[in-house]
């Protein structure tokens, strides 16, 4: 195009030499001038456009995984866009350009030649796993992000240690009675038959050999129901809905019942920021006020829970509802674990600060929590798991995490064989010779997020179900900080620990 232009400017003064000694001179050079000037700008135009068109091709071509927050919007138009790369087919020069041009947009510095080239050798093996992930999730993208310097060992710390399903139901049997769990391994909606409210000693377990009123001083537990609405003071409409009458897409950020997203760093205090973001939900729905909560709470005094090692929800909210609330972020910050090498400054728990919490307490400065649901134990539960979300705010939910490190936007949760697919995970092959294998596993829960809505994303082989999630990664992470993964097939164990926490009465 370019050439283009030049050579009609050739032509037009070509035309012009005929018809001069017809014009008046001074109104030929005019023209001239004008018409060469209009005919090089637009040829300078033109050849910067190319020249920009051929330079956001070759980003695209090489790293369209280095994205920019602006491009991970999950609009329809987004997605239609999906363009995915394979790092395995990049070589060694290409892989060293890229890894210059990763380390100027993330802001990496090494403290030594040594230290970069371990660094450049984990990068290498995490392009194999993003090349993987994109292969057996067709409906998302992976890409590079602030963690692809990182080894596995290093990114494991933003998570729990992880569990067995079968070791946390057996917690659960110790907190809530074997009776309840028993009722949930008989099937879905069983235990409406076993609805007792329960107190505790201590925030701990159970009072043997008794099985007294409601206290609210202690907490109460009961099992989430489909006609339960805490929604309905402030949508008393939502009071109609019902496992045959629900709206196939919903979210609870354009209702204001979801808070900024948090950056929880290297400390494995997923939980504490997932119950955190639950209680928020939960005031605001029985108060009208949004405020941020302190997971630093939960992380300094909830004995029950391991602080930066790990912990559940559903006992961080037991621990909320026997000593009676939440502070705030803004009076206790999460502002106590060290954003550094994890590895070489591994974080420990902070103490508690009792005083603090007392005199807040006294003053009913807090979140008054009363107790807590359980809403699902197990992939029968998943529908209902969306009416609760529906009628009753975000959801607290404990599921595994493997392969959300590289997550950029779309719907994650593809399949390699129909029995995953049935079963909740995902297996990707050995990527390394190493023998490594990445499996989503739905029954080891090493990660809690919160669950704010649900959707139908649009494809072009049809329509994918998918729960909308809200990480404490930053919003850096992924699409702004949340995450989609697929609906109806319990993945990655997305329904196997599920609760809600309950609003007690501030009059009370």
């Amino acid at each position: 195009y370019a050439a283009f232009f030049l050579y009609s400017s050739t032509v037009i003064e070509n035309m012009y030499n005929r018809i001069k000694d017809t014009e008046e001179e001074s109104n030929g050079c005019r023209m001239k001038h004008l018409l060469t000037a209009v005919t090089s700008v637009l040829a300078v135009v033109v050849i910067l456009t190319a020249v920009r068109e051929k330079s956001m091709n070759l980003r695209v071509s090489k790293y369209s995984l280095l994205v920019s927050p602006e491009s991970t919007k999950h609009d329809a138009e987004q997605y239609a866009k999906l363009k995915k790369v394979r790092f395995s087919t990049l070589e060694d020069e290409e892989k060293l350009e890229l890894w210059n041009t990763y380390k100027n947009q993330f802001g990496k510095s090494y403290q030594s030649d040594e230290e970069e080239n371990n660094r450049y050798i984990i990068f290498e093996k995490n392009l194999k796993y993003i090349d993987v992930l994109n292969a057996q999730n067709p409906h998302a993208l992976y890409g590079l992000n602030a963690f692809a310097d990182q080894s596995e060992e290093e990114r494991s710390m933003r998570r729990m240690k992880a569990q067995n399903l079968s070791e946390v139901k057996s917690i659960l049997s110790q907190v809530i009675g074997t009776d309840v769990v028993q009722a949930a391994e008989q099937g879905a909606f069983a235990h409406h038959d076993h609805r007792k409210l329960r107190t505790w000693l201590a925030g701990l377990k159970i009072k043997e050999g008794e099985h007294t009123d409601f206290d609210q001083a202690q907490g109460e537990f009961a099992w989430a129901s489909a006609s339960d609405c805490a929604a309905c003071r402030k949508f008393t409409a939502f009071g109609n809905y019902n496992f045959g009458n629900m709206p196939d897409n919903f979210d609870w950020r354009t209702l204001g019942a979801v808070t900024s997203v948090k950056n929880q760093a290297y400390c494995g205090s997923c939980w504490s920021f997932s119950t955190a973001a639950d209680v928020e939900g939960t005031w605001y729905l029985a108060t009208d006020e949004l405020i941020s909560r302190s997971p630093q709470q939960l992380v300094e005094c909830n004995t029950m829970n391991l602080g930066c090692d790990g912990g559940y929800p559903f006992a961080a909210m037991q621990y909320l509802s026997h000593i009676g609330g939440m502070l705030s972020w803004d009076d206790l910050p999460y502002d106590k674990v060290f954003e550094g090498d994890a590895l070489a400054n591994p974080v420990g728990t902070p103490t508690c600060n009792t005083h603090l919490i007392n005199e807040k307490m006294k003053t009913h400065q807090v979140a008054h929590i009363g107790g807590w649901q359980m809403v699902a134990l197990g992939d029968e539960y998943e529908d209902l798991m969306r009416v609760v979300l529906l009628k009753n705010g975000p959801l607290s939910i404990a599921f595994n995490a493997n392969g959300m490190d590289y997550y950029i936007h779309g719907v994650a949760g593809g399949c390699s064989s129909a029995e995953d697919c049935e079963a909740g995970s995902v297996s990707h092959p050995d990527i390394d010779g190493e023998g490594d294998m990445f499996t989503c596993d739905p029954t080891s829960l090493d990660h809690a997020v919160l669950a704010v809505g649900y959707g139908v994303q649009t494809t072009d082989n049809g329509d994918i179900p998918y729960w909308l999630i809200k990480n404490s990664w930053g919003d850096a992470w992924g699409e702004d900080g949340y995450y989609r993964l697929v609906r109806g097939t319990n993945a990655c164990g997305v329904a196997n620990m599920v609760v809600h926490s309950v609003v007690k009465d501030p009059s009370s």
